[in-house]
C-alpha cells in the first residue's frame, strides 16, 4: 500500500538523480577519448597525438567565422567533475577549436566557458600579440556552451557590531 503511493515518487528521483550524472558531451564520444592528450603533452608531443579525441575545457578568447567555418581561441582550464572549467588561473595554454559549422560570435562571445570535444588535427601557428604561438588545433565534435555562472555577492552587515558597541559606551551594561 505504502509502495504504490511511493513509487511515482521513487520513479522521479531516479530520473532526477541519473540526470544530474549524465555528461555535456555524448558517451560515444567520451569513450574515445585519450586521457593522456592532456593540452601540455600535445604541445610537447604533438605528433604523438594527432588524430586521437580529446576532451579540454576552458574560457573563450575569440570566435571567428572563417572560409573554413568558424574558429574558437580557448584558454585551457582544468574541469571539475561535470567537465566544467573550474574557476582557476591555472592553464596549460591556449587551444584552437575549428568547426565548419557556423557559431555565432555573440552567443559563443569572449569570457564564456566551453568543453569541446574533437580530434586533433596537429599544431597551428598564429600571431599572439608580438609572438608566435603555437595552438593545438582541435575538429571540433561536441561543444557544450556553459550558461553564466551566477555573480557571488557578499553585503558586509555591520549592524551588530554596531549596536552592540553603542549599546556598552552608553553605560548601560550592567556587569
Amino acid at each position: 500500500m505504502i509502495f504504490k503511493r511511493l513509487k511515482p515518487l521513487l520513479i522521479l528521483a531516479g530520473f532526477i538523480i541519473l540526470s544530474g550524472c549524465a555528461s555535456v558531451i555524448s558517451n560515444p564520444v567520451v569513450q574515445q577519448v585519450n586521457q593522456q592528450a592532456s593540452v601540455q603533452a600535445v604541445k610537447e608531443r604533438p605528433d604523438t597525438f594527432t588524430g586521437n579525441m580529446v576532451l579540454w575545457s576552458g574560457q573563450i578568447i575569440r570566435t571567428e567565422n572563417l572560409k573554413e567555418g568558424t574558429r574558437i581561441e580557448v584558454v585551457h582550464k582544468p574541469a571539475d567533475s561535470n567537465s566544467r572549467p573550474k574557476k582557476s588561473d591555472e592553464t596549460e595554454g591556449r587551444f584552437l577549436a575549428l568547426t565548419d559549422q557556423y557559431l555565432d560570435p555573440a552567443i559563443y562571445e569572449r569570457g564564456r566557458e566551453v568543453t569541446i570535444a574533437g580530434k586533433l588535427d596537429g599544431m597551428r601557428s598564429l600571431p599572439l600579440g608580438e609572438i608566435e604561438y603555437n595552438y593545438p588545433l582541435i575538429m571540433l565534435e561536441e561543444i557544450h556552451l556553459w550558461p553564466h555562472r551566477q555573480q557571488e555577492i557578499y553585503i558586509r552587515d555591520d549592524f551588530w557590531r554596531y549596536t552592540h558597541r553603542h549599546y556598552y559606551r552608553r553605560g548601560f551594561c550592567c556587569w
